[in-house]
């Protein structure tokens, strides 16, 4: 029995294989290249201004979505250099995203903007931009935001071409972003009680928060730029 259903499995994979190859498939199998070469499809110019789309942190691939955003992002925006601010809040400089993404990042690259001893967010916005406004102005801009949601939104990351805008400051306040990354890391309309104290949604945000930067560190790959000569040096001071 065992001998006579592997001969009908075979049977079967070369009928497969003979119909594929009619069809041509044989060129096409030899020009399949690697994952890490494969780059996202091109975007139609109607969809290259927004993204619609919610990366759950829980997948094994959520970082490469992240990175691909990311990257589309970035060839839209025709720079070279890049910077990254990660958005604090007024009540809680250091809290949400600040420590494990902004601190995180800053071991990976100079031009990173948002950490514990310089935190930026809507209490000091219009500061910040007298000190690093022109310097953000010259380069592609990755924004890192917290947001709010249900239950079930946390631990989602959700890329947004729309720039970041400081709701407190009005509408004529500077604006930022070719792309924001908002991570759902609490309940909306409960910012100030920060992250759900319960140990999923708490698991959910942490792995949000590590999705993040998994998905910037392979977006700096994905251009070349090499990470480790830069912590390098940050290890050494």
């Amino acid at each position: 029995m065992v001998a006579r259903g592997r001969r009908r499995c075979q049977a079967r994979a070369r009928r497969r294989n003979i119909r594929v190859l009619a069809a041509g498939g044989d060129d096409r199998c030899r020009s399949v290249v690697s994952w890490s070469q494969r780059r996202p499809p091109e975007r139609p110019a109607k969809a290259r201004g927004r993204c619609g789309m919610s990366i759950d942190a829980g997948k094994w691939t959520s970082d490469w979505y992240v990175a691909r955003e990311i990257y589309a992002a970035y060839e839209d925006s025709r720079k070279d250099e890049l910077c990254i601010i990660c958005i604090g809040d007024p009540a809680t400089p250091g809290g949400y995203l600040v420590k494990p993404v902004g601190e995180a990042l800053a071991e990976y690259h100079p031009n990173v903007f948002g950490t514990l001893d310089r935190p930026v967010h809507e209490g000091n916005w219009l500061e910040r931009w007298a000190e690093h406004g022109e310097t953000w102005r010259s380069c592609f801009q990755i924004v890192i935001a917290p947001r709010g949601g249900d239950d079930n939104d946390i631990g989602f990351i959700v890329p947004s071409r729309a720039p970041w805008v400081p709701k407190t400051l009005g509408p004529d306040a500077p604006q930022l972003g070719h792309i924001v990354l908002y991570a759902t890391v609490f309940f909306a309309g409960l910012e100030e009680a920060g992250v759900p104290a319960n140990p999923h949604l708490e698991k959910r945000a942490a792995k949000a928060a590590d999705v993040v930067v998994d998905g910037v560190l392979r977006f700096f790959h994905k251009i070349g730029y090499d990470h480790t000569q830069y912590q390098e040096r940050v290890l050494k001071r």
